[in-house]
């Protein structure tokens, strides 16, 4: 089914009623280029705020660019979303729903097992900072839970449409197990993130916090 306008009303119309176009083809997205540009499933980054002051949890001081590290080694990851838990009140034979509390599932990130860049002590310190295995202790909030943002992109890297997810903060990471057998692939490492909430910013993409991102390539100063 299509959508047609004939005298201001729209209707459902057949692919035969077109007077414009032919009924199948790609004929509106060669005239109306700027319209039908796709979204690539690779033009994305993922960014973390206030990872300045780390304490590496695999010794030898500050962490220093936990964010940019994990924000270049990041392969693939969820796009947070949030399902509204129905809630029924019934009366006779009758049920009526209506919306209840929202909830957001966990996401997860996968991380290239960069060794120079040791994005794997990156993960496992964000993850020390919830739980301290040396002591045996939960940290604070203030300490483990992060604002981040995703970005969207085109090719061209124009910010399409910016998530912000509040409170996040990594609950387990996983990682492949070694083994002389396998093939000669990079490793990666699997974190699952937990979250309060995230928000398709409708206002000036780029910015989180009132703090806006330098988006800079890999490899430039």
């Amino acid at each position: 089914m299509s959508i047609i306008i004939r005298g201001g009303e729209e209707r459902p119309s057949r692919s035969h009623e077109y007077s414009n176009w032919p009924p199948f083809g790609m004929y509106h997205a060669t005239a109306q280029k700027k319209l039908y540009e796709p979204q690539r499933t690779t033009d994305f980054e993922f960014v973390i705020v206030g990872t300045d002051g780390w304490l590496n949890v695999a010794g030898g001081g500050e962490l220093k660019g936990a964010g940019e590290i994990i924000r270049y080694a990041v392969q693939s990851l969820r796009i947070p979303h949030y399902t509204v838990t129905p809630q029924t009140d019934r009366r006779g034979n009758s049920i009526q729903k209506f919306a209840g509390v929202a909830q957001w599932d966990s996401g997860s990130v996968v991380v290239k097992d960069y060794i120079g860049a040791d994005s794997k002590s990156a993960l496992m310190t964000w993850l020390h900072q919830a739980y301290d295995v040396y002591t045996d202790k939960t940290g604070l909030l203030e300490d483990y839970k992060r604002d981040c943002m995703l970005i969207e992109y085109t090719p061209d890297r124009q910010i399409v449409r910016t998530w912000t997810v509040y409170g996040c903060w990594v609950s387990q990471v996983d990682e492949q197990d070694w083994d002389h057998t396998s093939e000669n692939s990079m490793r990666t490492l699997t974190a699952t993130i937990q979250f309060d909430k995230a928000i398709l910013d409708p206002g000036a993409p780029g910015v989180i916090n009132g703090i806006a991102l330098e988006m800079e390539e890999p490899g430039r100063a």
